[in-house]
């Protein structure tokens, strides 16, 4: 059984901005996710109107959204959507006729357990193009007088090593 939750909603963007229409984090297997869709392809779709058919079908975005998770999750197929939802964009707080999709999928169950800790989103513009679906690294922070070091949970033993008498002085840089 699918359980389909259709929910519509409106995001305030002013338009011709390159603000993010919208941005949602996530857990999943241990990181956190954020998927985000951007003002401009949302704006250069196709517009919409209630009174018609929606700009794509469930279908449709459905594939596009399977398309993002199967990057991340080898076992996709069994991913269930939980919701689809239809957001409106406001321009200067009224309607600009452009919409985007939200999509939710939930892990499978077996044997009465998620086989995955977490949930997968992604945004679908309404020509059907995706957003960016991009994990974000937890950074731990060290302090040492007047040191501090960020790092990840995996690089983080650097810190420790740089404590013992003789090790080399560490080292940073910027993206």
């Amino acid at each position: 059984m699918v359980l389909v939750v259709l929910a519509v909603s409106s995001t305030l963007c002013a338009a011709g901005s390159d603000l993010q229409v919208e941005r949602k984090s996530f857990p999943l297997d241990g990181y956190t996710y954020v998927a985000t869709l951007n003002h401009e392809p949302v704006m250069a779709g196709p517009s919409w109107e209630a009174s018609s058919p929606p700009p794509l079908t469930f279908d449709i975005v459905e594939r596009a959204a399977r398309k993002e998770l199967r990057k991340l999750m080898s076992d996709e197929p069994s991913w269930v959507v939980f919701t689809f939802e239809l957001h409106h964009m406001l321009g200067a707080g009224r309607g600009t006729g452009k919409w985007y999709y939200a999509v939710e999928f939930r892990p499978p169950l077996v044997d009465g357990k998620f086989t995955h800790n977490g949930l997968f989103y992604v945004f679908i513009d309404a020509s059907g193009n995706p957003g960016t679906v991009e994990r974000k690294e937890h950074l731990m922070t060290f302090r040492k007088a007047n040191q501090t070091l960020q790092a990840t949970p995996r690089l983080a033993f650097l810190f420790f090593l740089a404590q013992r008498p003789g090790a080399p002085e560490l080292g940073c840089s910027a993206k």
